[in-house]
């Protein structure tokens, strides 16, 4: 039989042993917690990059071998937010990165759709940058008012700007919630980053776009 010392001895081990399992399961999840909050602002996404491609130049040159798609409400104060810290970002890439937008109008606010034609009614008469300005800047003021000076910076009479939106209003309303569903997007601004090889990152903070592509870009 074993005394009392021998027995003693092999607690001693087992709590030992005991003590390091805890210490490497310690170190394992701290290992996993790190790795994933080096990760998280950007996530690899399997969103193919073709379905980002119906956007518009908000900032930036076209030419820029990085490419953030934005989907935006107008009616959406954190989008007019995201908009200054764009154009911040985008100064400061040298020329590495360009800020595309694609309008996702929400259903909790009433004339989204109605802006986002107009927005892409600046696209066509290559006056988009002005107008997307204009309506993040005038955010807080009526529709009618947007609309009406809208129509001036536009050049298109006002009439034929209603007609447009009220040809158009419920399919652009419908055609976002299809997109949003299609994409996974439940609220704005989401934003995306296209690498120069088509590959789609899921950007969780902005300010984080200019290092990552520092440390992905071959010099």
């Amino acid at each position: 039989m074993k005394n009392e010392r021998d027995i003693s001895q092999s607690h001693k081990w087992e709590w030992w042993f005991l003590a390091l399992a805890i210490l490497c399961f310690a170190y394992g999840l701290f290992v996993v917690i790190s790795q994933d909050k080096k990760s998280s602002t950007l996530i690899l996404s399997d969103i193919p990059s073709v379905v980002l491609k119906n956007s518009v130049l908000a900032h930036g040159g076209v030419d820029a071998p990085w490419k953030v798609v934005e989907f935006m409400d107008y009616e959406c104060p954190p989008c007019k937010a995201m908009d200054i810290t764009a154009q911040q970002i985008v100064n400061q890439s040298r020329g590495q990165l360009s800020w595309k937008i694609s309008g996702l109008p929400l259903p909790m606010h009433n004339s989204a759709p109605e802006l986002n034609i107009i927005a892409m009614v600046g696209k066509e008469r290559a006056v988009f940058q002005k107008i997307h300005t204009f309506l993040l800047e005038n955010q807080t003021k009526p529709y009618f008012w947007k609309e009406a000076k809208s129509s001036v910076l536009l050049n298109i009479s006002r009439d034929a700007l209603k007609n447009r939106i009220d040809d158009q209003a419920d399919r652009i309303a419908h055609g976002a919630l299809a997109k949003g569903d299609l994409i996974g997007i439940e609220g704005t601004p989401a934003v995306f980053l296209i690498s120069p090889d088509s590959k789609v990152w899921i950007v969780r903070d902005p300010k984080e776009i200019l290092s990552f592509i520092r440390a992905n870009t071959k010099v």
